[in-house]
């Protein structure tokens, strides 16, 4: 008796064509888990890079670019190594993993990243860079004080 009022109740308020999708999405719950469970997976894997590989790939870019910069002038302050740094950074970012990918600016999908995205979302700009050296440069005066 019970079901014969929700199965009116139904009808009622979804009619004929949303009442179809119901009994679809009942029918086929397997599926819909399924799928649900993909989109998961992709959300998932867009935030690992974001949290976790592209912030390594620009640290280890960082340090390895300013090795090559300071063989060469050993005397440059840190304001101009961070520009050039940058400026090498944004030339690079198309040329990233094609793996590599951040979640969109509401999170319901991921894109493949680029400058505007990892400076807004990820905060990798100049100012991330200078942070960088100088607690790198605080880290090496508490070591030599040792």
């Amino acid at each position: 008796m019970y079901l014969i009022i929700v199965d009116f109740m139904m009808h009622m308020s979804f009619g004929k064509h949303l009442y179809f999708i119901y009994e679809w999405l009942i029918e086929h719950l397997y599926l819909v888990g399924f799928v649900g469970f993909l989109y998961g997976c992709v959300l998932f894997y867009g935030t690992v890079c974001a949290k976790k590989y592209i912030p390594k790939d620009f640290n280890d870019f960082v340090f390895s670019e300013s090795a090559k910069i300071l063989k060469l002038d050993s005397s440059i302050s840190i304001d101009d190594l961070s520009r050039q740094i940058y400026t090498k950074w944004v030339e690079h970012v198309p040329n990233l993993p094609k793996k590599y990918k951040v979640p969109t600016k509401k999170g319901f999908w991921i894109e493949t990243p680029t400058v505007k995205t990892l400076e807004e979302d990820l905060n990798i700009n100049r100012q991330a860079i200078v942070t960088m050296f100088k607690s790198n440069k605080k880290e090496g005066e508490v070591a030599e004080s040792k």
